[in-house]
């Protein structure tokens, strides 16, 4: 993959939705850096790529990727396996930081990422992230960190995320990052994993698990609006008949000699 292309958007017949986020168990990759900001995630010169270009999930990343010639860079971690097919991302502190650009959500989606599991966010970035069917999991700083080590040590390792349970399963820990016990994480007995609680909007959790956008959420709700309208045009029919062509002169005669004729502006007043 290095770029599967799958994005969390599809088209339907009757309106633009996302594709549902119920639960994941993907490979995992660990990104350490801190303040991973969205111009490096699309840096600025494509943000005006359509998002279904067939190349978009070359723009994750980018600058870091690919040398000036557009030939992989072989040591950055999304081009060797078995990051190629990489599903969550796990990575520090202010992931997404910087500008608004909802590029940078297309950009992770666009390489297959569905999920990035971090310490905190950019605020836009986070909103973005759930508007597009991108999920972002905030967990503590050590808890990420032993994720991220756990899949140092093991490349390939897989992690599960539930949104339904509200939890994430890391890795299962070999003998140099077995978890320790953590108030807030308990070891999961059948798979010799640490499994985290986290907190998620209640409408932000019912839009990812649904697959509705702004728009589809929205339209749930088609049959009380078309109510609403129906009930408004009865009470207020002269809100919405036509204006005849001979007031609609009147008006704008109206409106003209309300300004006033145009003349020349006023003297200075001499000294």
């Amino acid at each position: 993959r290095g770029g599967r292309g799958r994005r969390g958007r599809r088209r339907r017949t009757e309106r633009l939705t996302l594709e549902p986020f119920v639960r994941i168990e993907a490979v995992a990759v660990p990104m350490d850096a801190r303040n991973l900001d969205t111009n490096q995630l699309c840096p600025t010169r494509f943000n005006k790529v359509p998002i279904d270009d067939p190349g978009y999930h070359r723009i994750l990343f980018h600058n870091q990727r690919f040398d000036g010639g557009g030939a992989e860079v072989p040591d950055f971690i999304l081009n060797r396996e078995p990051y190629r097919r990489a599903g969550v991302m796990v990575a520090d502190e202010n992931f997404g930081c910087g500008s608004s650009r909802e590029s940078a959500v297309y950009a992770l989606l666009a390489f297959g990422i569905r999920c990035v599991v971090a310490p905190s966010f950019g605020d836009i970035f986070y909103g973005n992230c759930t508007k597009n069917g991108l999920l972002p999991v905030v967990l503590p700083a050590d808890a990420c960190a032993r994720m991220r080590a756990a899949l140092h040590a093991r490349p390939g390792a897989r992690i599960e995320v539930d949104l339904a349970a509200q939890t994430v399963a890391g890795p299962e820990a070999g003998p140099d990052t077995a978890p320790r016990a953590r108030p807030e994480a308990a070891p999961d007995p059948g798979a010799g994993r640490e499994r985290h609680r986290f907190d998620v909007h209640p409408t932000v959790k019912r839009c990812l698990l649904e697959g509705l956008d702004d728009v589809g959420l929205t339209m749930r709700y088609a049959d009380a609006i078309e109510g609403f309208e129906a009930r408004h045009r009865a009470a207020m029919p002269w809100v919405f008949r036509p204006a005849a062509p001979a007031e609609e002169e009147a008006a704008a005669a109206r409106t003209a000699g309300a300004a006033g004729p145009a003349g020349p502006a006023p003297a200075a007043e001499s000294r």
